[in-house]
């Protein structure tokens, strides 16, 4: 997808932004104007969700904390940590106590858990 519809993730950048190509963009918005409002809808929902997280890292961010919580009961940040922490030594080096708590309060503002 790099490079063809979104740009910042092939670069090898970690907190690069993730920014759509503009003729992509173009193409998305021509389709959204004549969609379902539920794709609109949806597509809002995981807009509000990313929002300050829009980097690489952000998203994968996300998406474990979302991944430990649906997927392998953590019911706290201190246990989604610890899960974490088992996955691989990438992950262990990477995400941080205090990165996962911001997962998790943003998961919970933005009603996705």
């Amino acid at each position: 997808m790099d490079g063809h519809f979104i740009q910042g993730v092939g670069d090898g950048v970690v907190e690069a932004e993730i920014k759509p190509d503009e003729e992509a963009l173009q193409q998305a918005k021509q389709f959204l104007q004549h969609a379902d409002s539920a794709i609109n809808s949806h597509i809002q929902r995981v807009a509000n969700l990313i929002d300050g997280y829009q980097s690489p890292y952000g998203v994968e961010l996300l998406s474990t904390v979302h991944w430990v919580i649906k997927n392998e009961g953590a019911q706290t940040p201190e246990q989604a940590f610890y899960l974490i922490q088992q996955w691989n030594e990438r992950k262990k080096q990477l995400m941080t106590q205090q990165h996962v708590n911001a997962a998790w309060v943003q998961l919970a503002q933005q009603n996705w858990i």
